[in-house]
């Protein structure tokens, strides 16, 4: 969106308005005498009578929009080396494809980013308007959670002429701003977008968090400021086909003022509600005519709510807020608000941390009780089918078959997007068995590829299934299986048996164990240590 242009609107003889761009060339009866002599009175005027018909205006009447200057000097480029993970081939590494992604300045010489651009980061340098010189930059910070990560920069006078931009309110649903986004030599494109409606996502864990959303011409999924007036309002969090997803410069500013002291920002909630319109439903869990709430479906290991809600309770009220049978609660300020969000606001713009207190209203078993949940910052334990993967997963080689624990990533790296039409099994397993019911460390254990070798002839086909059963046990973990495999070959015997989901069978020979699996990693380069 270019400037608005600033014009000197003066009348002729004739009453006509002419733009003060107006010049001899074009109009050789132009008098300059005359044109000097009424820019006098119009400085005389502004000065002594802002009113006057003379007078300097944006072509549409509204504030100076905030300068180019100002937003280079509140963003950084930053050149993203990552390493490329195989979760197939765990032992394999390879360089990824380099991005480049804007940060942004904030105060205490930092650069706010989005965690999931330098997750996988060997190498950033950072770039700044004044200078093509390149500095290392270096994650300081990250917290897939939110999604949000602090990068510092070390050298020596690289903030001096940056600012970090005034931060303002939260836009309001209906609010008016300006997406910025900047190109490759720091070139500014602005776009008007108007926030058409709030949300709550979690996209990366089980935090929820705010965002709005608004549409787009534009690009922006290398990210961008959402301005207002000359205050930051929010960054793009995600954008595709049009549609983008603002983070409240309110999520911002608390991630980073707890990031730098080491304090978790936010807490999960932890727990899934469903309605409670159904008039069986109602009586069935015992629920009086009178009340409303909505019904606690799942309650996640490692979160805030583990072992305060059950399954099956009741959640009515959430510090003295009732919930409705749809399962929200209503919000004078953005309207309906679902009852996970509760652990984010405390009221207006007052933000919850971990170590707050929440009382719940529930009815468990047909009686009503109050709860206090402490909220906590979300660690792990919730899941048996992990969605992300932080560290270098395991994995085991046995005889040429390999193992791995079934996760996310690995599902779409074999069969892309659609994966849960590629492979219904597993597509099941993950639906029902994603999480756990209650702490734990089972994993699905699967066959994920057969390397070809005369051991393991007439086996090549089989990749991607479900082992059932090692030697009569279930393999549990890939730890597990691989005590099952050292007590084997520990009392001298000869062969291991493994049982497919399917019902394939497999028998692994424990006689020539070392030389077959030394065979196998020299011939695919697989590294000695397949811990």
């Amino acid at each position: 969106m270019e400037s608005k242009k600033w014009l000197i609107k003066m009348k002729n003889k004739s009453g006509a308005e002419y733009s003060g761009r107006t010049c001899g060339t074009c109009h050789p009866a132009f008098n300059w005498k005359k044109m000097a002599w009424g820019l006098v009175v119009f400085v005389l005027l502004q000065l002594l009578w802002p009113g006057s018909g003379f007078h300097a205006a944006p072509l549409d009447g509204q504030a100076e929009p905030i300068s180019d200057i100002a937003l280079q000097k509140s963003i950084v480029q930053l050149k993203v080396y990552p390493v490329s993970r195989n979760y197939l081939y765990p032992w394999s590494k390879r360089p990824g494809q380099p991005l480049t992604v804007f940060g942004i300045v904030v105060p205490h010489k930092r650069v706010l980013v989005r965690a999931e651009d330098v997750r996988s980061a060997v190498l950033m340098q950072a770039r700044k308007y004044s200078s093509y010189e390149l500095a290392e930059a270096k994650v300081e910070h990250l917290d897939m959670e939110s999604n949000l990560a602090l990068v510092t920069i070390d050298q020596p006078g690289f903030f001096d002429d940056l600012l970090a931009l005034p931060a303002g309110p939260d836009l309001a649903v209906g609010a008016t701003a300006v997406a910025v986004k900047l190109d490759s030599v720091f070139q500014a494109y602005r776009e008007d977008v108007r926030i058409q409606r709030q949300k709550v996502v979690a996209d990366f864990g089980f935090t929820h968090l705010p965002v709005q959303v608004c549409q787009g011409d534009a690009d922006f999924a290398s990210g961008g400021l959402i301005i207002a007036g000359h205050t930051l309002r929010g960054m793009v969090a995600y954008a595709k086909s049009g549609t983008m997803e603002i983070l409240p410069v309110s999520v911002m500013n608390e991630y980073r003022k707890r990031a730098l002291v080491g304090q978790p920002a936010f807490a999960s909630a932890g727990f899934y509600l469903g309605s409670m319109i159904d008039p069986a439903r109602r009586e069935y869990y015992q629920m009086p005519a009178n009340l409303s709430g909505a019904l606690v479906k799942r309650v996640l290991p490692g979160t805030s709510a583990w072992n305060v809600l059950q399954k099956n309770d009741v959640l009515l009220a959430i510090d003295g807020k009732l919930v409705d049978n749809a399962g929200y609660i209503g919000d004078a300020q953005t309207g309906q608000k679902l009852p996970a969000l509760m652990h984010f606001v405390k009221g207006g713009s007052s933000l919850r941390h971990p170590g707050d207190v929440l009382q719940l209203q529930v009815l468990r078993k047909g009686q009503q009780q109050t709860l206090e949940m402490t909220l906590k910052a979300y660690r792990g334990g919730a899941e048996r089918i992990p969605w992300l993967l932080n560290e270098e997963p395991p994995y085991l080689l046995e005889g040429g078959f390999l193992f791995l624990e079934l996760s996310l990533p690995l599902l779409r790296q074999v069969y892309g997007s659609d994966w849960k039409g590629r492979n219904p099994e597993l597509s099941m397993i993950f639906n029902s068995r994603q999480f756990y019911t209650k702490p734990g460390q089972d994993r699905i254990v699967i066959l994920a590829q057969v390397f070809p070798d005369p051991v393991t002839r007439g086996f090549e086909g089989f990749r991607m299934q479900p082992v059932r059963l090692v030697n009569g046990k279930a393999p549990f973990n890939l730890t597990r299986m691989r005590k099952i495999i050292a007590d084997q070959v520990s009392a001298g015997q000869a062969f291991l048996h493994l049982e497919l989901s399917g019902g394939q069978q497999i028998v692994v020979d424990l006689q020539n164990r070392d030389q077959i699996n030394q065979r196998i990693k020299e011939r695919y380069a697989i590294p000695a240590n397949d811990t």
